[in-house]
């Protein structure tokens, strides 16, 4: 179960937020696990923060995003003059 977590760990994270992220987070991870004993929990609990903030971040708001924005524009003709 553990290897599972991980290696979904290491995927999410090399492609949300690239490879120096990875190594970085990668590295303080194996510390924790391996020299304070955490087990599954910890893995878990800092794949579903991630998980949440790559969905917080897509689902922002339509100004992050001009493109998406004047896609959702209404036509001119029923905009108020």
């Amino acid at each position: 179960m553990l290897l599972l977590l991980h290696g979904l760990l290491l995927l999410s994270l090399l492609l949300l937020h690239g490879l120096l992220l990875l190594l970085l987070l990668h590295g303080l991870l194996l510390l924790l696990l391996l020299g304070l004993g955490l087990g599954d929990g910890l893995l878990l609990l800092i794949v579903v923060v991630i998980a949440a903030a790559t969905d917080q971040r897509q689902t922002g708001s339509a100004d992050a995003c001009p493109r998406r924005c004047a896609e959702q524009r209404p036509p001119a003709q029923f905009c108020a003059s």
